[in-house]
């Protein structure tokens, strides 16, 4: 009996023994592991291991495996209080292996990285490239990437890669890398690079976060370039290759700026706080307090009601307190419109000797989600319920106004743009796709959507910018100034009084950009007294192309005769402008009498069409077309109102050298005098212009085709000089091979259209 229980007991043991060597007769393990996904092989420092979940594989000489729960396996311990690889013992039985676990830092660490990229990169790169839709293209591409001084840089990395689990994670935040920052001198054709170390390192750059591949550079690193290589640490070198490096390079250049990454950020240009109505939003955003001198755009941004100040839609309450009369006026839901009015979403103030920069980089501002506005500040409604005729508002809101500033017991307040008030501050708008909510469309929705821009009494300077689907895209006001300090001269403190200041007037610049499918107009221009249009491309709107206003002074805010008051005087230089309507596009049917005036217009064609001309044309088969390039009008007076003499200039160039040899010399670059040019020879009698010659008020009695079309629509008539003459011709009598036409019209505005060979 002791015997067999002693036999017993070896099969017991040879038993045990083939549990833990798979079986008996000398089969035993050879090794094993854990299964991939059971347990972490890498964790954070601090962390406590978890096996909890862990599985042994078990390899036996006889190539057969098993899989072990936890149960059955006992872990030894590691130290996780410093980070390195360290070997966790694992207990099955008698036989014992080897786990290496590895104790990171951060969660940057845990990752093995499989792809790797820059969203911010490769979306500038895209944005500033050509493009098939060449409307959608910058006119100058691939420029220097900008990145403000005031904050960090965030490349915004695209990374993919195996977690501790053996899962693929996408979209992973941080990233261990290495960071190179070198910077640039030398030339364009031999540039040399200096990688950053040390002291001088730390003399551009504030600090490097290598987990989120974010930069922030000093002011000492302004107006200065740099290569930048970030590379991971990390990576899986099987899913990379040289054509796909795990690691990316940016050249940028440093400006005194703030990064914006998001809607939100946005509101940091805005320092005019008007109504106090963005102080709880910065406030919430953390954004209080920052008045940075220029906005970066570091990714395309998409406003939505919620980035906006509350105050700018009308709620419930509101709505109640409106009268019947004026809710009746639209059958839209006013609850959530946009408010009309003499407000801007973002409101930014510039003074003298001051300047602000508003740098795009190539990406887009797109409020196209923006709800619009169903009644303006005029009460006027907008109706598109079936049975009910359509009705249509103009709307005044612009998504940013930026004007002069003056400072007032040290508070930034609006110069009086009313009495020729201005700064000398400088304002550039550059390298920025804006996308808006009021494109040019015979649904009356359309009308109550935003104006891209306002900007008055500062210099300011638009360039290489996009813009589409705006009710009024860029909207030029004032710019005189009136100041007569310093001037002796009785006679030349009149001419002030009536055409400001030239040396101190403002000037609004618009060079290399583009406009499209604008709702009103692409261009207004509001009493500007120098405007200039470069290499342009302006298309599609639902009136002029350009509208150009002469208003009043605070001097003579009541004369009705157009002395004086503030003209606009615009030059244009090698662009192209086209808005072919007939007059019956909504915006005519807005202004009382516009359409029955180009109406009335388009029959003086016929005369033309005897010479072997035309401006008006059929489109896709529907007759009765006008390129209308640009409309000068009197501010306050409407379409059907007679007696409105208008007072401003066009003069239109084929090219920068014939533009800078006419105001030079008089002459084009050839030498030509052939073409009529804006000519102020007139005499000044008391505080108001005294002209020469008496008014020319008959419909198209006087009216010229050139290549330059000089447009001055006074009470002198010279309307149309033709070439070589001195005194104005009746229409007819002689045409030019010119490519514009100018027409005074006989409510004293002026037009100036598209004019072909037949």
């Amino acid at each position: 009996m002791r015997k067999l229980t002693k036999f017993a007991s070896a099969v017991v043991v040879c038993l045990f023994s083939a549990i833990l060597l798979v079986a008996c007769g000398g089969t035993k393990i050879e090794s094993a592991y854990i299964k991939t996904g059971t347990m972490a092989t890498t964790i954070l420092k601090g962390e406590t291991l978890d096996t909890s979940k862990a599985i042994a594989v078990v390899t036996y000489s006889d190539d057969k495996t098993k899989e072990v729960p936890n149960s059955e396996l006992t872990f030894g311990t590691i130290d996780t209080s410093t980070t390195g690889t360290k070997n966790l013992e694992v207990t099955y039985g008698d036989f014992k292996f080897y786990v290496q676990i590895k104790v990171v830092a951060s969660e940057a660490d845990v990752n093995t990285i499989t792809s790797f990229s820059s969203d911010l990169l490769t979306d500038f790169a895209a944005n500033s490239s050509a493009k098939e839709n060449k409307q959608e293209e910058f006119f100058q591409l691939n420029k220097t990437h900008l990145v403000g001084d005031d904050n960090a840089l965030d490349f915004r990395i695209n990374a993919k890669g195996i977690n501790a689990d053996g899962e693929l994670v996408e979209d992973l935040t941080k990233v261990r890398t290495t960071i190179k920052i070198e910077e640039i001198s030398g030339s364009t054709s031999n540039p040399v690079y200096t990688e950053l170390t040390g002291s001088n390192l730390s003399a551009k750059v504030d600090y490097i976060d290598t987990e989120m591949s974010t930069i922030d550079f000093s002011n000492n690193a302004i107006n200065k370039q740099f290569r930048i290589t970030v590379s991971a640490v990390n990576y899986d070198p099987t899913m990379f290759d040289e054509q796909n490096p795990a690691s990316f390079t940016a050249v940028v250049k440093v400006v005194d700026g703030y990064n914006v990454y998001n809607a939100q950020q946005l509101s940091v240009m805005d320092n005019g706080n008007r109504d106090n109505s963005w102080t709880s939003l910065k406030e919430q955003w953390g954004l209080t307090g920052i008045n940075p001198k220029a906005v970066v755009l570091q990714s395309s941004i998409k406003i939505t009601d919620n980035d906006i100040p509350a105050s700018h839609f009308y709620t419930q309450e509101e709505v109640n307190g409106l009268s019947p009369e004026i809710k009746n006026k639209t059958n839209q839901p006013i609850v959530g419109s946009m408010k009309d009015g003499d407000t801007e979403i973002y409101y930014r103030l510039v003074a003298n000797g001051e300047s602000f920069n508003f740098y795009g980089n190539y990406f887009d501002i797109d409020v196209a989600e923006v709800s619009r506005s169903v009644i303006d500040s005029d009460k006027n409604g907008v109706k598109v319920a079936e049975g009910k005729d359509a009705s249509y508002i103009t709307t005044h809101i612009p998504l940013m106004r930026i004007y002069g500033g003056k400072y007032e017991n040290t508070k930034l307040t609006q110069v009086n743009l009313y009495v020729g008030e201005n700064t000398n501050g400088e304002v550039n708008l550059v390298d920025t796709y804006f996308i808006g909510n009021g494109e040019r469309s015979a649904n009356p929705l359309a009308s109550g959507g935003m104006i891209l821009l306002k900007t008055a009494g500062v210099n300011f300077e638009a360039n290489n910018t996009i813009h589409k689907n705006f009710f009024i895209g860029y909207y030029a006001e004032y710019g005189y100034n009136l100041d007569t300090t310093g001037v002796t001269d009785q006679q030349q403190i009149k001419n002030i009084k009536n055409d400001g200041n030239p040396d101190k007037n403002n000037e609004y610049r618009f060079i290399d950009c583009k406009g499209y499918n604008a709702y009103n107009t692409l261009y207004y221009l509001w009493g500007a007294s120098n405007v200039y249009m470069e290499n342009n491309e302006m298309i599609g709107a639902g009136g002029p192309a350009i509208i150009a206003d002469h208003v009043t002074s605070v001097n003579d805010f009541k004369k009705q005769t157009g002395e004086g008051g503030f003209p606009t005087n615009l030059n244009i230089v090698n662009s192209k402008i086209e808005s072919w309507v007939n007059g019956y596009e909504p915006w005519f049917a807005t202004y009382t009498g516009a359409s029955a005036q180009f109406l009335n217009l388009a029959t003086a064609n016929a005369i033309y069409d005897k010479m072997g001309y035309g401006f008006v044309k059929s489109i896709d088969g529907a007759p009765g077309y006008m390129n209308i390039i640009i409309v000068h009008k009197w501010g306050i007076k409407k379409f059907n109102e007679d007696k409105a003499m208008t007072r401003g200039t066009t003069n239109i160039f084929d090219s920068v050298k014939d533009y800078n040899a006419y105001i030079k010399t008089g002459k084009l670059a050839d030498g030509s005098t052939t073409y009529y040019g804006y000519n102020k020879s007139m005499s000044y009698a008391g505080d108001s212009y005294a002209y020469e010659s008496n008014a020319v008020k008959a419909f198209l009695q006087y009216a010229q085709g050139g290549a330059l079309v000089g447009f001055e629509a006074s009470t002198s008539g010279h309307i149309a000089i033709p070439t070589g003459e001195t005194a104005a011709m009746p229409l007819g009598n002689k045409i030019t091979d010119g490519k514009q036409l100018n027409i005074y019209m006989a409510n004293g505005f002026g037009a100036v259209v598209d004019l072909f060979k037949k």
